[in-house]
């Protein structure tokens, strides 16, 4: 009976000690993943799902993707066609709480981390032992990758880890005859997880590869018979009511297919050969596989991912190569019979490991590591298990050095997870000073609180990466309109709808800075819609990252004012045109080009009389050969003020915006400008300083295009 109970005290003091390891694991994550909580800027994405539950909370109208009714009220129903509103209703208690904002966004997604480190834990401890388990929530809990990711929400995908996680450990847990209900529970996580990203569909890949691959194994024979395990192991009913418990979790993305026209279907054909949003090229196999495995599985695992959001890089040297040591030393073990682990366990998560980077070859939208947070903790429980079982191994084989077991193994397992501190830390360090860079930048706060003030003008968004943000920040006070297409460049209805809009009534205009810009080509649009409409871009203000870079411009349109003399900053020309009309001047933006820019002219005309014909303005550039390699014909100020309408002695300024097409190899062009009735083509007779202009075409100005770098 002493025995016993001797026994049982070294189990549960075990026991304590490898809770208190998790009790380290959650305060150095709450430690980290609190400190400095309001940087980075809020991301759009980050924002995407939290709008919905902010409108629910103030109780306004929904802008979502898809809404239900429910006792006379609109409730989030999806959030993109493949995002559902799981993260949007996980907002509503912090948000009825503490008011909508940053805060409680944080603290929400925070906690979700939390969460995922305690179920890790409890998996692990039941999948492998209490040492893995603490070693691997310790190294998730110092991770970048995790500290930064569950922080701004992994961009709309954080709950697919728990719910990962819990599939994991139900499954676990019905295998080991726990109950129906285990296997209940996992069925309507798994359709709850793609009720909350599509990409879910990756576990459930892995788990039926897992169950072709290892049931032979697990039955020790090859028969057919060997498949049949999990529909032995379960009666008929439980069978039922796990496909009816899948049915409901996935009842979300269910009910939004039936009830819009299976919208998520048709978004995942659209992109079946090649992605919309950042042209991925899905047949591209191999090389979609060298991205995955090479860069985004070694950003996700070294943290060098957030280089270009926080500042940096700082990367975990040893992160990847403990991984891959681990996979070496784990094969090895088990080939010589020497692994104090289950290996068809260790072969189960290997196995779930490749699958899933494998299956992110392929996409619906893009390539990118923030896709394999479902991966958390494969990489960690291999490499803590491959520290433990190398340890027993060396214990059992030399039992003189046994009491050096668990501090050889500790003095491991505290440089991986100081490594990870490490990089951690120093991203910190950079995001104090940074604030956040780019579209992570914490210039966004600054935008908001101008965007609020009273009397301010209502705003619209030219670019991807304000609007969501904005009402996160303001709480609704700033909703600006989105007027971008997910290209560079604008189709004609959106052309349409910009020109509406600039012709409508005062707004400001936001867009990034060239080098920020998500989605180029609108302000091109808006530019020319402004001059058509006789308007002029002004800048109302500018928005500064902490490097000094500039990030966001804000723009209000004001008349172009009426000249009655050429600008003094003009080049002066003495340019006649039929008689009537006069090239007074001209202004170039910018003294050096490459091929894919735009070159930015302003022709200065005056007319004598007024004019009873309408012209159009013509701008050829001309290669040393002699050919027109770029041309621009339209009615002045991009068909707005036709010459007809000119008031004699007016000086017209007419912008210009001559797009220079890729193709173009760099050297020396010869910019040729003129006019021609609109009727007919013929071209004006040019005179410049009483001299007949050949061709009637003038030789304006010899540029010079660089290579691009």
């Amino acid at each position: 009976m002493s025995l016993k109970f001797a026994e049982g005290t070294r189990t549960h003091g075990r026991l304590l000690v490898w809770l208190g390891a998790l009790a380290v694991a959650l305060a150095l994550y709450a430690a980290l993943g609190l400190h400095q909580w309001q940087l980075p800027g809020v991301n759009y994405d980050e924002a995407l799902d939290a709008v919905p539950a902010m409108e629910v909370v103030r109780g306004l109208p929904l802008d979502n993707e898809a809404v239900v009714h429910i006792a006379g009220r609109e409730w989030p129903l999806m959030v993109m066609p493949y995002v559902g509103a799981v993260s949007t209703y996980l907002f509503l208690p912090a948000f009825a709480l503490l008011g909508p904002g940053v805060l409680a966004m944080r603290l929400t997604t925070l906690l979700i981390g939390a969460a995922s480190l305690l179920a890790a834990w409890g998996f692990l401890r039941e999948f492998l032992d209490e040492r893995v388990a603490s070693l691997s929530t310790l190294l998730l809990a110092a991770n970048p990758s995790f500290v930064f990711w569950t922080r701004i929400g992994a961009f709309v995908a954080l709950p697919v880890l728990p719910l990962a996680l819990a599939v994991w450990w139900c499954l676990y847990r019905w295998y080991c005859g726990r109950g129906a209900r285990y296997l209940i529970l996992a069925a309507f996580c798994l359709g709850l997880g793609l009720s909350t990203k599509i990409l879910f569909l990756w576990l459930w890949v892995a788990l039926g590869l897992g169950w072709l691959v290892l049931s032979p194994w697990l039955y020790h024979t090859v028969e057919w018979r060997a498949w049949l395990w999990p529909w032995l192991r379960a009666r008929p009913r439980a069978l039922a009511a796990a496909g009816l418990a899948a049915i409901v979790g996935g009842g979300p993305l269910l009910a939004y297919n039936l009830l819009y026209g299976w919208p998520t279907v048709g978004v995942v054909l659209r992109n079946l050969s090649r992605t919309q949003l950042y042209g991925v090229n899905n047949l591209d196999l191999l090389g979609n596989l060298r991205t995955t495995f090479l860069v985004d599985l070694r950003a996700f695992l070294d943290g060098s991912w957030f280089a270009h959001s926080l500042g940096g890089p700082f990367i975990n040297p040893v992160a990847v190569p403990a991984l891959c040591l681990a996979i070496v030393v784990l094969a090895c073990l088990a080939y010589c019979g020497k692994l104090s682990y289950n290996p068809r366990h260790l072969a189960l998560l290997g196995l779930a490991l490749v699958a899933i980077v494998f299956q992110s070859a392929f996409t619906i939208t893009g390539l990118g590591a923030i896709h394999l947070v479902i991966l958390w903790p494969i990489p960690q429980a291999l490499i803590a298990a491959s520290v433990f079982a190398l340890a027993d191994a060396a214990s059992s084989h030399w039992p003189a050095v046994q009491w050096l077991r668990l501090g050889m193994a500790g003095l491991v397992g505290l440089g991986l997870v100081g490594a990870e501190l490490w990089t951690t830390c120093r991203y910190h360090g950079a995001l104090s000073r940074t604030g956040g860079i780019d579209d992570f930048s914490d210039a966004i706060y600054a935008l908001a609180s101008d965007l609020e003030q009273p009397g301010t003008p209502p705003a619209v968004a030219l670019d991807w990466g304000f609007r969501r943000s904005l009402q996160v920040l303001t709480q609704g006070r700033v909703n600006p309109a989105e007027l971008f297409e997910y290209s560079s460049v604008p189709g004609e209805a959106m052309k349409a709808n910009i020109d509406r809009r600039v012709a409508g009534e005062p707004a400001l205009y936001l867009f990034h800075s060239a080098n920020c810009t998500s989605f180029a080509g609108h302000w091109e649009v808006f530019e020319e819609s402004a001059y058509r409409h006789r308007l002029t871009p002004v800048l109302w203000k500018s928005y500064f990252q902490r490097s000094g870079a500039p990030i966001y411009l804000v723009y209000r349109l004001e008349p172009m004012p009426r000249l009655s003399a050429l600008p003094p900053n003009a080049r002066r020309l003495d340019v006649r045109l039929g008689g009537e009309l006069g090239l007074l001047g001209y202004d170039i933006a910018g003294d050096t080009w490459h091929p894919g820019d735009r070159l930015g002219l302003t022709l200065y005309w005056q007319a004598s009389v007024r004019q009873e014909i309408s012209y159009k303005v013509f701008v050829h550039l001309v290669d040393d050969n002699g050919q027109i390699v770029a041309q621009r014909d339209s009615v002045p100020l991009n068909w707005g003020y036709p010459t007809t309408q000119w008031e004699p002695g007016e000086v017209v300024a007419d912008p210009i915006r001559l797009p220079l097409g890729e193709q173009l190899a760099p050297g020396i062009y010869q910019v040729f400008v003129g006019m021609y009735s609109e009727a007919t083509g013929q071209r004006l007779p040019l005179v410049q300083k009483g001299q007949p202009v050949p061709d009637d075409r003038l030789p304006l100005i010899a540029i010079r295009l660089c290579q691009t770098e």
